[in-house]
């Protein structure tokens, strides 16, 4: 009779997986499934975007921590960097993470940015029954990872800054090294290059007329 693997060996798994996975250098693309040490298959989807003439939104949860909530257009770059980790075969097996940061419009090849979470105190105008949201600055990061059953949002920053390696007409490469505490006595701890797809205003426009129809 086959051993039965018990849920929390899963999610143990995948929070291992996405853990000791994640160094590598991170491309924009389609969904991958990889099959690491463990045996188990493993679901990956990237979106990493440099968002030109964009402006992040962000909102601010109950805990007064801020998350990433839309773009919108504006006169600046937003990066976000999502990833995200699901154990093949498992109904709760998902893990990930969202990183989102706000960069000046002007920004250059071999800049180095400093980067600092959202100031609690900053107002935020209320839109519907819970939103709660703001305009994020040049030079602010958001971040939350979930893992199965852990989640959290950037409590407080110990490193935060990025590198800006290149810019091109189609891609972006920067290297991103974010040491953070986050609620839920959970940290981020990444020092990593990611390759960006470059996404202008008028193609975001475009997008959202055709999901429009």
């Amino acid at each position: 009779m086959p051993t039965r693997i018990q849920p929390r060996f899963l999610r143990f798994s995948l929070i291992s997986c996405l853990f000791f996975t994640a160094c590598a250098s991170s491309q924009d693309g389609e969904t991958t499934i990889r099959k690491p040490e463990s045996g188990m298959k493993v679901r990956t989807t990237i979106q990493n975007t440099w968002n030109t003439g964009a402006r992040a939104i962000v909102n601010k949860i109950y805990n007064g921590a801020w998350e990433f909530h839309e773009l919108k257009a504006g006169d600046s770059i937003a990066v976000r960097l999502y990833r995200n980790d699901f154990l093949v075969g498992t109904l709760d097996g998902a893990s990930y993470y969202e990183i989102v940061f706000q960069i000046p419009a002007d920004v250059r090849s071999g800049q180095e940015i400093s980067l600092k979470p959202v100031s609690r105190l900053r107002p935020a105008k209320k839109e519907g029954e819970f939103n709660r949201l703001a305009l994020m600055k040049d030079g602010e990061i958001t971040a939350f990872r979930y893992g199965n059953p852990l989640m959290g949002w950037m409590k407080r920053r110990k490193i935060s800054k990025v590198t800006i390696v290149s810019i091109g007409d189609t891609e972006a490469v920067i290297q991103l090294r974010l040491k953070a505490d986050l609620d839920g006595n959970w940290e981020f701890d990444m020092d990593e290059q990611f390759t960006l797809k470059v996404i202008s205003r008028e193609q975001r426009e475009n997008k959202r007329m055709e999901s429009n129809g």
